[in-house]
């Protein structure tokens, strides 16, 4: 064997080495991603609780009276609403206080059917909501819950999340209700601020503004705040309750 033969081929087996490196390397992966699709298809066969009525019903008009007959739930063994009867008129305001741990936010989960009730009824406008498209029955509910989540993108594509075409005038009108408006203007890039992930930019109080904002852009028939001015100040609260 020549000098340069020797040469070619000690550079022909580095050439081959990091090939045969790859060649192991995806085969794990490959494995990898198998053992973890399996898991997926295990879960993802799993019939969801909460499904959607073979024939559902809806109001001729949505006007968003509420009304809890006997309803009590819990979770495993542990009850934590029983015998709960509520009658909550279309456009009235109700005030639910309690203690940490009480049920106020499982009985929310059970209005907008994450949950549903152990035993009783849960009824939105005479037709309970386990005859409702849940798509629907949904559309119709604007939730702010006590951890308020946003994207890492701008103020503006946050508030309008809540309804894909929103303008910039509808973006502006909701965030003077949720009295947003005033820090944004301070801001350097206005509405196409970026906030970061779930909102890392911003305080708790605006977080949960953004959060209110987004909710009332899509105009609902029922509006749900989950302890969601708890970060605000006094003053604040009380301008975007008036």
């Amino acid at each position: 064997m020549s000098l340069g033969d020797f040469v070619a081929f000690v550079g022909y087996l580095g050439m081959l080495a990091w090939p045969m490196i790859a060649i192991g390397w995806v085969a794990n992966l490959i494995q990898r991603g198998a053992a973890s699709m399996k898991r997926i298809n295990e879960i993802m066969k799993v019939p969801p609780e909460i499904a959607q009525p073979e024939r559902s019903r809806m109001p001729q008009e949505i006007r968003g009276e509420i009304v809890f007959k006997s309803v009590s739930f819990g979770y495993e063994k542990s009850e934590i609403l029983r015998e709960i009867n509520l009658h909550i008129k279309p456009g009235q305001t109700v005030a639910i206080v309690g203690r940490t741990g009480s049920g106020k936010t499982t009985l929310v989960n059970l209005l907008t059917r994450l949950f549903d009730p152990t035993f009783g009824t849960v009824l939105i406008d005479g037709i309970p909501t386990t005859e409702w498209d849940l798509e629907k029955l949904r559309a119709e509910i604007g939730m702010v819950p006590q951890d308020a989540f946003l994207f890492s993108t701008t103020v503006e594509r946050n508030i309008a999340f809540g309804r894909g075409n929103a303008r910039r005038e509808e973006v502006e009108k909701v965030s003077g209700i949720a009295q947003i408006d005033k820090d944004v203007a301070d801001f350097v890039n206005g509405y196409e601020t970026r906030v970061g992930e779930r909102g890392l930019t911003l305080s708790g109080g605006q977080k949960g503004r953004v959060t209110l904002a987004r909710a009332l852009i899509r105009d609902p028939r029922i509006l749900i705040l989950d302890d969601a001015l708890a970060a605000v100040d006094t003053h604040t609260e009380e301008e975007i309750l008036n």
